[in-house]
Formats: structure tokens, sequence, C-alpha cells
């Protein structure tokens, strides 16, 4: 069991290395028309539910987060490409 634990935050680990290699995608606030980066996922509660969230912060920030549902996210933030 403690192999299998072991493999396991192995393979997080490569994984966390591998994200960082990819270019940061930009979104773009479709009012302040400011820039953000998704930073994670999360789970919140809306009317009682629990849904999935975004964990954003404004590029170049002091790092602080942010939180919105996901629908809520996608509604108001733009994919700059």
């Amino acid at each position: 069991m403690e192999e299998l634990k072991s493999q396991i935050e192995w393979m997080e680990e490569d994984l966390r290395q591998l994200k960082s290699q990819l270019p940061t995608k930009l979104y773009r606030h479709y009012r302040n028309k400011k820039y953000y980066v998704i930073t994670g996922k999360c789970m919140i509660q809306v009317n009682g539910e629990w849904v999935y969230g975004v964990l954003y912060t404004l590029k170049n920030g002091d790092g602080q987060l942010f939180c919105r549902s996901s629908e809520q996210f996608f509604e108001k933030f733009k994919l700059e490409e």
C-alpha cells in the first residue's frame, strides 16, 4: 500500500511539473477588460448545492485568489487566443 501511495505521489509531481511547462492561458473579463489566469479548481456552494468552481488570479497581480462557479466564470471571462 505504501508503494502505491509513493507511486501516486510521484505521478502527481510529474503532472505538476508538466503543467508548469505549458503556456499560460489568459482570460479577459468582459467588463473591466483585465487579464486573469486560472490557478486551480474547487467546489463551492451555490444555493445550498455543491458545484465546481474556478480559482483564478489577476495576471501580474499580487496573487490574491478569486473564486466563481465554473458556469459563471466562463460566462464572464473569454479566452484570449
